[in-house]
């Protein structure tokens, strides 16, 4: 792929200002904000340490500054562009290390997998240790007998802190405005932060639907971490809950137990369907972390510990304003450049096929056979390949189910022309990051099975040949869950993901419309 210069990479991010005063919101909400703003912001200092804990203060320094590389620091939190694989824009800044601060910078894979596996040999003592060192929450640095962990909240006391006493104003405004429930989360969440202990908060989280604000806020995923797919980055999402289009996903979400039935689970693995599986519909007012530097998540599905999905569920959140954005800027125009006969891709499809993806992250394959987790199983392979499985398992559902459990009924290429523009839409994200990956495996798969045909840089779709390729390759994607270990997962992945000199070019003729949008929020 070409290097884009950074006046380029700017117009390249469309920008999109949302205001709190376009959502409705009760007095003592909107009383609440500022304190939970506070403790965003204070989150958002901790992402930036985790980045490069070397970096953070040059990066606040230069984010004030109002030339073009002042611009590029607020809106992708640092001189590293995402898309081209964190390449640092700043020449002063080398670029953005695969293992962040997570570990030792000269720490290697290689490593790491000997020592934690040398750890067995010191009984009840070691395997502790390793499960401290193995954990999604800790900061590993070296001391005389080798690795050693830190715990996040340790590591980041004085900002955690700080986001105890914001979260503990704000509950006391909702406990006195008659929002107990949600007073009572924020205490929960607060006491986590703190203290590292986050299952009761993140259950509690799952438990509450009725709340007209969804706040999340902690370290969750892994996407950042290039070394070994462990380490989790602190990021926010502050969400005023749509009730009404939220009511509209009941159905599918009282169904769960049939569609967990249809998903693939092969040799001898297990799901951990919990019970509780909410689907909300929101509004994003603001965010933190990782959720603040583009490319924006449109939905995501929480918590990620598999103790809390298995026994209480997880909550599955579609972000309405941010994909709309999405849609109008980016999806929408791709499709009218790449699919045949000026056909178009619509916007309800577009919008089932996020939510059947979010509901696919709980389903499938989540322990092996032996009782091994099955992102654990796989390192650093696990993203690409559970991106890639929330796509199709969700794909399936929109065209297998449509019509029945909720879901809505659609025509099979009004489905695959969404999906094609969408996955372009990825791509452009760098074939490297996690969803940009999937989507390629994706691409290619349905290339080679006839379900997309290539012309003159336009796409024509077989509906038929598509609906099986996809099915096809759900169930390849939860096999390799299932019983791949990491060198066949990545076999597999440098097989799919690779753009031949054809999607290169296609890809490349996309440059002049946006990649993304870039948010601006007025809270």
């Amino acid at each position: 792929m070409k290097k884009n210069n950074i006046n380029h990479i700017l117009r390249s991010f469309e920008p999109v200002h949302f205001s709190a005063s376009q959502v409705e919101l009760p007095e003592a909400i909107s009383a609440a904000l500022p304190h939970l703003k506070s403790a965003f912001d204070a989150v958002h200092r901790v992402f930036l340490l985790q980045q490069g804990e070397e970096y953070a203060s040059d990066i606040m320094e230069k984010e004030r500054n109002t030339d073009e590389m002042g611009e590029f620091y607020r809106r992708f939190q640092g001189p590293w562009y995402p898309v081209e694989d964190y390449r640092s824009y700043d020449p002063q800044v080398p670029d953005r290390r695969r293992g962040c601060s997570f570990y030792p910078e000269d720490l290697t894979a290689a490593e790491f997998h000997e020592y934690v596996e040398s750890l067995e040999q010191r009984g009840e003592e070691g395997h502790k240790l390793r499960e401290e060192l193995e954990s999604p929450t800790t900061l590993l640095g070296r001391d005389s007998d080798g690795l050693r962990a830190i715990p996040y909240h340790q590591a980041y006391a004085e900002e955690m802190g700080e986001v105890f006493e914001e979260l503990e104003k704000a509950a006391d405004i909702l406990q006195d405005g008659g929002r107990e429930e949600l007073a009572d989360y924020l205490r929960l969440r607060a006491e986590a932060l703190v203290t590292g202990a986050y299952r009761e908060a993140d259950s509690r989280w799952v438990e509450l639907q009725d709340a007209e604000l969804e706040v999340v806020l902690g370290p969750y995923e892994v996407y950042s971490d290039g070394l070994l797919g462990r380490k989790a980055m602190y990021e926010g999402f502050l969400l005023a809950v749509d009730r009404e289009r939220s009511g509209r996903l009941k159905e599918i979400e009282g169904h769960l137990p049939a569609l967990a039935e249809f998903f693939p689970k092969p040799a001898g693995s297990k799901g951990a369907v919990g019970g509780l599986a909410p689907m909300i519909v929101a509004w994003e007012l603001y965010n933190a972390g990782e959720a603040r530097q583009p490319i924006y998540p449109a939905a995501f599905n929480l918590p990620n510990d598999s103790w809390v999905r298995g026994n209480v569920g997880w909550k599955q959140v579609m972000i309405y304003n941010v994909m709309q954005a999405k849609f109008k800027t980016a999806t929408g125009p791709i499709a009218r450049r790449l699919l045949s006969d000026g056909e178009e891709a619509s916007f309800e499809p577009f919008f089932y096929e996020v939510v059947l993806h979010e509901l696919s992250h709980g389903l499938g394959p989540a322990y092996r056979a032996d009782g091994s987790e099955v992102d654990a199983s796989l390192g650093t392979y696990y993203s690409i390949l559970e991106e890639a499985k929330a796509d199709t398992g969700g794909l399936s559902y929109l065209l297998e189910h449509g019509g029945k459990y909720g879901i809505p009924e659609f025509e099979t290429e009004e489905v695959l022309r969404s999906y094609l523009a969408a996955q372009f839409r990825s791509m452009r994200f760098g074939i490297q990051e996690a969803h940009g990956a999937a989507n390629l495996i994706e691409y290619n798969w349905m290339l080679d099975r006839g379900g997309f045909r290539r012309e003159g840089g336009r796409h024509v779709i077989d509906a038929e040949k598509g609906r099986q390729g996809i099915k096809d390759l759900l169930h390849e994607l939860c096999r390799l869950q299932a019983e791949a270990d990491e060198q066949e997962a990545g076999a597999f992945i440098a097989r799919w993901a690779r753009a031949d000199d054809e999607l290169v070019k296609i890809i490349e003729s996309l440059s002049d419309l946006p990649i993304d949008v870039f948010l601006e929020f007025e809270l």
